[in-house]
């Protein structure tokens, strides 16, 4: 059984074989996704989540929001 990973506020870094996610992109593999308003996902659909560089750009209630969802 594969693995399902998600990557969020991925910007130009993403992997093909990820479930990528971001406020926007011009790339076909990234979806795009107000972050803010929580993921479309149902709870448990990824075996891993990552983030790069991202929860600095939100004050403390939304950094704490995104770890949550």
């Amino acid at each position: 059984m594969q693995s399902r990973n998600l990557n969020f506020g991925c910007g130009k870094r993403f992997a093909e074989e990820w479930v990528n996610i971001d406020f926007d992109s011009d790339s076909r593999t990234v979806q795009r996704v107000n972050l803010l308003t929580g993921f479309p996902f149902p709870d448990s659909s990824f075996d891993a989540v990552y983030s790069s560089h991202v929860l600095e750009h939100f004050d403390q209630p939304a950094a704490s929001f995104l770890l949550t969802e």
